[in-house]
């Protein structure tokens, strides 16, 4: 993944117990698991992949912005630059 790479240190921005809602929550709806366990660091590591696929969608929308020549970014933006991000 281009950027910093993606490990354990620094400090996430999203809430730890956010990331962790949100793994079980996916493990729920594909696997119908309640029981699922998540290994030591799994939501740090978690909550920086998601922090680099923000600031990269952030900055591909900016772009999209300032070709519109405008200083804002619109919800189009975001959309355009999700559309062309890297899954």
């Amino acid at each position: 993944m281009p950027g910093r790479q993606v490990g354990l240190k620094g400090s996430p921005e999203f809430r730890l117990t956010t990331m962790q809602r949100i793994i079980k929550n996916a493990a729920r709806e594909r696997e119908g698991n309640n029981n699922i366990r998540i290994a030591e660091n799994t939501t740090k590591v978690f909550s920086l992949v998601l922090e680099d696929a923000v600031l990269n969608i952030s900055k591909m929308a900016l772009s999209f912005a300032n070709h519109a020549k405008r200083n804002t970014i619109k919800v189009e933006d975001i959309r355009l630059a999700k559309k062309y991000s890297v899954n």
